[in-house]
């Protein structure tokens, strides 16, 4: 059996080496037009931090000489496998950054992969198995980063310390 991850992120090269753990035969392709550096990496801080930077954050935006402007988009697929083919990761569910979980997600894909390919064997069986959980887990990720977001941007009810504001994949602190 031979695999290819598209994408060297730490998801994909986490399904990579659980899929050779297996003994499945891995090609793994990463393309971008610069050099990957400063990425990769994630941040927790306490209650007490959490109140510094809010109060803080004006100062700096205020402050910069050229603030910029990122783009947060919301993406989710409807289908994760296709015959012998899966997405996983990003490729598959894009949620905002409100809970820290987007490497988590694409590692749970993979953990959950090798675990059905290791149950059955077979590919396709495997996939059939594996997609409506990794799918439900993407479409509840993808709905709490939504209520995280709008509450944080739309309805300006976030408070810092709040325990549902906790990062996690499969809830606060999960």
């Amino acid at each position: 059996m031979r695999a290819a991850i598209i994408g060297g992120s730490l998801g994909g090269l986490t399904a990579a080496l659980l899929l050779r753990d297996l003994g499945i035969q891995v090609d793994v392709y990463e393309r971008s037009p610069a050099e990957l550096v400063q990425r990769g990496a994630g941040i927790g801080f306490l209650p007490d931090a959490a109140r510094y930077l809010v109060q803080r954050a004006g100062l700096v935006v205020c402050g910069a000489a050229q603030p910029f402007l990122q783009v947060i988009y919301d993406v989710e697929v409807p289908q994760m496998a296709f015959d012998r083919v899966c997405l996983i990761g990003d490729a598959a569910f894009v949620v905002r950054p409100h809970a820290a979980a987007g490497t988590a997600k694409a590692a749970a894909d993979a953990w959950a992969l090798a675990g059905a390919l290791k149950r059955h064997g077979d590919v396709v069986a495997a996939l059939a198995d594996w997609e409506p959980r990794q799918l439900a887990l993407g479409q509840q990720l993808l709905e709490r980063t939504r209520r995280i977001g709008r509450r944080s941007q739309v309805d300006g009810n976030w408070v810092a310390g709040d325990p549902e504001l906790i990062f996690g994949l499969h809830g606060p602190g999960a």
